[in-house]
């Protein structure tokens, strides 16, 4: 894989990669989740809202983001006048239940968990979820999340035990800002991802008194 097509999803820092490539953003900050219920036909079902605002500062259109965001498998455009200033992205097809809706809750996060990136945070809610919009070159190297920041990290520890001098070149250069912000902050971003999810709930940080 190459450090190019990885560096890109890197959550924290991407400003500095789109700054040092001349790139425009490719994150969206999901504005809502809405879980929406049918009791008479036992359905339970997502939708996902984007900011239009967000969408048209970084020049992606409606159908751009359900595509490169990696959702058009899983959701379509939906019309929902109640959030006129917002996109809805529906998911396609519900879960069914049949005894209570709680037991289609864990199928459709496991669903969308690999389409989300999130930023922990100190203060509710606690997590600030992204959609990634990958170019079509390089839809076959996006990762999930966690599984990227991994693989940076993994690089990273490699250069410094086997090419140490390297690593002073990589903070050298124009990813210099990137590699210090991943420094600092992804290991603990990845720890609390980590922990959430091996518990099943939100873990976060605790806010400074």
């Amino acid at each position: 894989m190459r450090l190019g097509h990885l560096l890109p999803q890197i959550l924290p820092g991407h400003r500095l990669w789109c700054y040092a490539t001349n790139r425009t953003e490719r994150f969206v900050p999901v504005e809502q989740f809405e879980v929406r219920h049918s009791a008479s036909a036992k359905q339970v079902w997502l939708n996902l809202y984007l900011n239009k605002d967000d969408l048209d500062r970084l020049g992606i259109s409606e159908v751009q983001a359900l595509s490169e965001g990696g959702l058009e498998a899983e959701f379509e455009i939906a019309d929902d006048p109640q959030h006129g200033d917002l996109v809805c992205f529906q998911q396609k097809s519900p879960e069914y239940y049949s005894e209570g809706p709680a037991e289609a809750l864990f199928r459709l996060d496991r669903r969308v968990r690999n389409s989300i990136w999130d930023t922990v945070k100190i203060a509710s809610p606690y997590r600030r979820p992204y959609i990634y919009c990958s170019p079509a070159a390089e839809r076959r190297a996006r990762l999930p999340q966690m599984l990227s920041v991994y693989l940076v990290m993994f690089f990273l520890g490699s250069v410094t035990r086997y090419a140490p001098l390297h690593f002073d070149d990589l903070l050298e250069s124009r990813y210099g800002p990137l590699f210090e912000t991943f420094i600092s902050e992804s290991p603990l971003q990845f720890l609390y991802l980590m922990v959430s999810d091996i518990l099943g709930r939100e873990v976060s940080k605790p806010a400074i008194i």
